[in-house]
């Protein structure tokens, strides 16, 4: 009876084994820690996509100011050669002031779609100031969430490596036949549950009424009893 006791011994200690497992997979911040690992994710790419914007709006504005430049240095010296004096012809003037009107027409065009790029370029930036200010807050919660998850995971894996070194040990001093006609027994049933306590002719497994003869053995003899009704190996209570 005494190798029957431990194997409910170590049948206790596995079946707390199973329960810590299960915990470590569903641990209350696990699904937390997963959305916000996949929010900050979301975020990191879309500031990668607005920086990228940026630096197309800065070269494209860089651009439009280059042909600024260039057609404000057109336009000074068609006003310089306008007002110059050297024109005498009507129609000569004329045209001169159609071409110096074109070139300035040009540069309003130009200066108001620098003027969107620019109002583009400070959203952008505005936006990504707001973002990485959220961000960091994400940052700063899933650190410190993700410290006690791994504080709770590291305490349940503790237990579990605790456990198994008491079934080592546990094991060491049981048959190996014994074990193996253990194993097959747990494999048996649902729950696992091979051995189970007597309880005023009741077997716990069951929960059903032995035999008068099955008690009797029970009490008096020094042998492994199975259950009539279930199969599962009985240890008085």
């Amino acid at each position: 009876m005494d190798d029957i006791r431990i194997l409910l011994e170590i049948q206790n200690a596995s079946s707390k084994k199973n329960v810590l497992e299960k915990q470590v997979k569903i641990l209350p911040h696990a699904k937390e820690l997963k959305e916000l690992k996949t929010e900050i994710e979301q975020s990191q790419v879309e500031l990668h996509k607005l920086k990228s914007e940026i630096e197309v709006h800065k070269k494209n504005l860089s651009k439009e100011q280059s042909m600024i430049n260039t057609i404000k240095e057109k336009t000074k010296e068609l006003s310089d050669h306008l007002y110059s004096g050297q024109i005498t012809n009507v129609k000569e003037l004329e045209n001169a002031k159609t071409n110096l009107e074109a070139e300035q027409l040009k540069i309003t065009k130009i200066e108001d779609k620098a003027l969107v790029l620019m109002e583009k370029i400070y959203g952008a930036e505005n936006k990504i100031k707001a973002m990485l200010q959220e961000l960091e807050i994400k940052k700063n919660k899933f650190r410190e969430i993700n410290k006690d998850y791994i504080s709770q995971r590291e305490n349940i894996n503790n237990s579990i490596m605790e456990i198994n070194s008491w079934l080592d040990t546990a094991k060491q001093g049981l048959r190996e036949d014994l074990l193996k006609e253990f194993e097959v027994l747990c494999n048996r049933f649902d729950n696992g549950v091979a051995v189970s306590l007597l309880r005023k002719g009741i077997c716990s497994g069951c929960n059903m009424s032995v035999s008068f003869d099955l008690l009797k053995k029970a009490k008096t003899a020094d042998v492994e009893v199975v259950c009539d009704n279930c199969g599962r190996w009985l240890l008085p209570e």
